[in-house]
């Protein structure tokens, strides 16, 4: 007799899971994941808000309105071609051969226009299309209130619909419509059984869509209940809306259709299938041509249909740029018939708010999924129950022991749900590690911000050389002297005139010394509870590096070389020349001393207790040496497939990329016993890799991808840097890389000759090096004793630059 056990691996932590009676379909949702999407969409609604309101233009359309662009100049001119109201400066800079008229003008021929026309009757034109409008140069906020009310801890608005008198937002995260005033005083509320949208009736009815009853609920504006619509045909109701005729439109997720229903009798009148789309969300009518606009959040565009259902258009693509749209929610229309869309994910500038917003996601992030609904503090060893709810061991533990029943059951304190104790007792309860994950990674981040934000503030400006007098690479005959706060960059005085014009420019020792202030006024670090080695030091680069010394690595009778490797301590470089199996030590002025032959070495790495490791990708392994050359031992045999790049962490443990296996493996520097393994599965040719001492981030570049990954301490990926190309944000065959003590990064990019530099969060500074200043093919990077940057060529020549102050 043959039994199937019916069980399947887990693909993350490979544990037996037994299949459900009744299928995969009984597996519970995790509904914690979807409050963070949740979360994450308040907060860029929040921040759309913030930047509308802080962008108010000022005066009415009775006033002279000022604009935007040049404050100095009024809002005289019509542009017909951009159908947009501008100023004189306007047209010299952007509107050079439009067609332009004067506003008044342009309203006079309008009406002029108007009056000229025949009845509409007799045109046969919907009355609604003779619509003419003039769009301002910028949209002015009139007013905003909050729907949040006090004693919710969050509200995700999903809903809007407004009459003469009232304002209806619907809050899923509170599973309530609630009713205010156009000035924003709060009347009163519904609750819902997981209600998404909301629409008004001229009639004074209230049309809600609820997920949870699968219906439409319906309201009068007071808040008593009416009716119910759609049981026995919806699925998943979305977005809705009504036709001109009065009637129910509903968009359907599940069944992806728009079913349409009489207002009065919930009689079916129609149904329109929408293959077209991948999740439908909001649905409305254009009042001038009854055309159905539909927004698909999960093909990021908006489809636009005829009455009868028809696809006449569709607009948008996955993006951030024009012509694109990202996770589209809302849609509606004016009465000249213009289209708006809610571009959920898309904004339009990076400004500082966006670190202001960041903040607040985390603080929203802990504030509802890493609080513990019992002790409401951060969760403390969080488990899961079966019903997927999470509290924290001990919350959960006291809990159980109180309503414990003779059946050994508890109630889930969230959701009533019956549990039964696990047999060995609570201590068997899963951890959430995504949680714990989670407040790791919301740690990390702000670390990231407030290391960014001291960077930005400029500590010690000279480093000790302030006093000395630098002179301009670009003008020679000039000191620098300035500073540049918007560059972060040491300029001289003609620098200024010729590219730093209207930036923010302070003398170099006044920049000192206001950084100097403000770190005096700082608590120690012992009082803040900060990580000494996550302090910044914040710097000031250099307009142009110095290479302030080279030598070549190629030796007397030999025919070639191919560097790879580079490592250095206080005495030597150590250069390693894959093309001769062989690696070299010089003394810092390029005095050859001896070298170590093995077999297809790779990179190389030094420790702080004086050895070596080279890795060899003919031995499979590590060979360790001696400062001096005398071997110590091997490492890696019996893991190592094809070894690359090596690095050491913090704790001086050796680290490796195995290009073939696709891993880092970590190996103890002194028993050479595997530690841990992070698979690399993101990579194509993972070669080299750096640990940044300020934050213990693993940097990688895969030469495959032409791309640098950066990964957290425990593997996960938290950015990627460049797409194959040689325009800014992109490299080509990236190689060697490292980090400096304030942890910045740089990357040798070989094909495009010039070395990139990197914040520590992973953005963009500048180019320390090009083609320009005779950098040829770049192969491996290091930071020497004296915080220089030390680069090898593929030729053999190793130049160091001084690129900082």
């Amino acid at each position: 007799m043959l039994i199937f056990l019916h069980t399947f691996l887990c693909p993350k932590c490979q544990e037996d899971i037994q299949l459900p009676d009744g299928g995969l379909t009984q597996l519970k949702k995790n509904f914690d994941f979807s409050k963070a999407n949740d979360i994450n969409t308040q907060q860029q609604e929040r921040q759309a808000l913030e930047e509308e309101q802080t962008n108010v233009a000022q005066g009415t359309a009775q006033k002279n309105i000022s604009c935007e662009k040049h404050p100095n100049n009024e809002l005289k001119f019509y542009c017909d071609d951009d159908d947009i109201v501008i100023c004189g400066e306007c047209i010299a800079t952007g509107h050079g051969g439009h067609r332009i008229s004067s506003v008044d003008k342009a309203a006079k021929s309008n009406r002029d226009k108007i009056k000229s026309q025949p009845p509409l009757a007799e045109q046969g034109t919907n009355p609604k299309s003779a619509a003419h409008s003039v769009f301002l140069e910028k949209a002015e906020c009139v007013h905003s209130f909050s729907a949040k009310l006090k004693n919710t801890r969050g509200i995700s608005t999903n809903g809007l619909a407004i009459h003469e008198e009232q304002v209806f937002f619907l809050d899923c995260a509170n599973s309530r419509t609630k009713m205010f005033t156009h000035t924003g005083v709060f009347k009163f509320d519904i609750p819902l059984s997981r209600p998404f949208d909301l629409a008004m009736s001229q009639t004074g009815h209230l049309y809600i869509t609820s997920q949870g009853d699968s219906c439409v609920q319906v309201y009068s504006t007071r808040g008593q209940q009416v009716s119910t619509m759609g049981q026995s045909h919806l699925g998943r109701p979305y977005g809705i809306t009504l036709n001109k005729q009065g009637h129910v439109m509903v968009c359907d997720m599940r069944q992806k259709s728009i079913f349409t229903f009489h207002d009065a009798s919930d009689k079916l009148l129609n149904t329109i299938p929408l293959s077209m789309c991948t999740d439908p969300w909001y649905i409305t009518v254009n009042s001038v041509n009854d055309n159905i606009v539909i927004s698909d959040a999960g093909s990021h565009c908006v489809y636009v249909l005829s009455p009868t259902g028809d696809q006449l258009y569709q607009y948008g693509t996955q993006g951030r740029g024009d012509g694109q749209l990202w996770g589209p929610r809302g849609v509606c229309t004016d009465r000249h018939g213009h289209i708006f869309i809610a571009d959920c994910f898309t904004t339009s500038k990076i400004t500082k708010r966006q670190s202001d917003m960041a903040k607040a996601l985390a603080a929203a992030f802990t504030d509802n999924l890493l609080t513990c609904n019992i002790c409401l503090e951060e969760y403390e060893d969080p488990r899961v129950l079966p019903c997927n709810h999470t509290f924290c061991y001990g919350c959960i533990s006291s809990h159980a022991q109180i309503s414990i029943t003779p059946n050994l059951t508890f109630l889930c304190p969230n959701c009533r749900e019956e549990i039964k104790l696990p047999d060995g007792g609570l201590t068997q309860l899963k951890k959430n590690f995504a949680f714990s994950k989670a407040k790791d990674i919301i740690t990390q981040q702000q670390e990231r911000q407030t290391l960014e934000e001291e960077q930005t503030n400029v500590a010690s400006v000279a480093q000790g050389t302030a006093q000395k007098n630098i002179s301009c690479k670009k003008h020679p005959n000039n000191e620098l002297k300035f500073y540049c706060d918007d560059d972060d960059t040491v300029i001289c005085g003609e620098c200024i005139a010729t590219e730093h014009g209207g930036h923010r420019i302070s003398p170099v020792d006044k920049a000192t010394k206001s950084n100097r202030d403000k770190t005096e006024s700082q608590p120690p670090l012992a009082r803040q509870g900060t990580n000494p080695k996550s302090v910044p030091h914040p710097s000031v680069f250099l307009e142009k590096a110095e290479c302030v010394h080279s030598f070549s690595a190629k030796l007397k009778n030999t025919r070639g070389i191919s560097t790879n490797g580079l490592a250095i301590d206080e005495e030597q470089v150590f250069v390693l020349d894959c093309a001769n199996s062989r690696t070299k030590m010089f003394t810092h002025t390029g005095v050859f001393k001896f070298d170590i032959q093995l077999s297809r070495p790779f990179d190389v790495a030094m420790s702080q207790t004086g050895h070596l490791y080279v890795t060899s990708q003919g031995d499979s392994c590590v060979q360790v040496y001696s400062t001096r050359g005398q071997q110590v031992t091997t490492m890696g045999q019996s893991h190592l497939g094809r070894p690359c790049g090596i690095t050491l962490n913090r704790q001086g443990h050796m680290m490796v990329s195995d290009t073939r296996q696709k891993s880092i493996f970590t190996f103890h520097d002194a028993s050479g016993h595997l530690l841990n393994t992070i698979p690399l599965s993101m990579c194509r040719d993972p070669w080299y890799i750096t640990v940044n001492s300020v934050n213990d981030n693993i940097v990688i570049s895969d030469a495959g991808s032409h791309c640098v990954y950066v990964l957290s301490p425990t593997g996960d990926q938290l950015y990627q840097y460049g797409t194959q190309g040689r325009g800014d944000g992109q490299l080509w065959g990236p190689r060697g890389v490292c980090t400096d003590r304030r942890g910045h990064i740089f990357i040798a990019d070989c094909f495009n000759r010039r070395i990139v530099a990197l914040s520590p969060q992973g953005q963009f500074i500048r180019y320390i090096v090009t083609e320009d200043d005779g950098l040829q093919s770049p192969m491996a990077v290091a930071i020497n004793p004296a915080g220089q940057l030390v680069v090898a060529e593929d030729g053999g020549k190793v130049k160091t630059f001084q690129y900082i102050l």
